[in-house]
């Protein structure tokens, strides 16, 4: 369920940051996930930007409306041919989560003080 999560919620980063999908496709293709038809659709698209078209064209095909379990299997190929990839965008949500959460806490600081700093002159920020 994880890795599902994380392939919807990373969909537009992997979209642009993927850079082997050639052997991700291989894989999906030999746990059945895609069939030769997608396959060979997918592989066919080629130009200026064809990893990124191919990689947009799988998520917003055939892994789009797949199920946890096709999902955990891409996750897992990226894991494999990917790895980098996947710890960079962990950490960019790490840090997201720890942005936002000093953020709500500067709030309620700032709220509780009445708009004023710790040293009593007014917060112009």
């Amino acid at each position: 369920m994880e890795e599902e999560l994380f392939v919807d919620k990373h969909r537009l980063a992997l979209v642009q940051r993927v850079k082997h999908i050639e052997p991700i496709l291989d894989g999906l293709f030999s746990y059945k996930v895609i069939n030769r038809d997608n396959y060979e659709e997918i592989l066919s698209l080629h130009g200026r930007r064809g990893k990124r078209r191919i990689s947009k064209a799988l998520l917003k095909g055939p892994l789009r409306f797949r199920g946890p379990g096709e999902k955990e299997i891409f996750y897992k190929l990226l894991r494999e041919h990917e790895s980098d990839l996947l710890e960079d965008l962990a950490d960019e949500s790490e840090n997201y989560k720890k942005n936002k959460k000093d953020m709500k806490k500067k709030k309620k600081e700032k709220e509780s003080h009445g708009g004023r700093k710790h040293d009593g002159s007014e917060d112009t920020s």
